[in-house]
């Protein structure tokens, strides 16, 4: 990717991405877009010159993870997604069961962080 930097600087300019930092570290460079919409412009423009990168969750993105105890084994996990939950918009509830696959009474439910920040606030 260090070789074809200036390329890749002009493509950004061509189609507006504002790029906030960007760096050489010792194997790579280290590019830090100002906005998510130039962040996703920016994935997309290094896919289609087909240059190898790789990026991190963005925190809006990420999934939150809650363990839910003392569910009792016969509920099913449908009703559990069905409860409102302050706000939460539960993507997936799963039981959670030992090795030999007997169900305990925990449940792990999976949820936007997006949502998550907006019924804390």
């Amino acid at each position: 990717m260090k070789g074809r930097w200036s390329e890749i600087r002009k493509q950004c300019k061509c189609k507006s991405i504002v790029i906030l930092d960007a760096r050489n570290t010792a194997r790579d460079i280290k590019i830090q877009p100002v906005a998510i919409p130039d962040f996703r412009n920016l994935s997309a423009l290094l896919a289609t010159l087909k240059v190898a990168y790789y990026t991190y969750s963005l925190k809006k993105e990420r999934e939150f993870w809650v363990v839910l105890q003392g569910v009792p084994k016969k509920l099913p996990t449908e009703e559990v997604k069905e409860t409102p939950c302050s706000g939460f918009s539960v993507h997936s509830v799963c039981r959670i069961t030992n090795r030999a696959h007997e169900p305990h009474d925990r449940v792990l439910v999976t949820a936007n962080t997006s949502t998550v920040h907006k019924a804390t606030k």
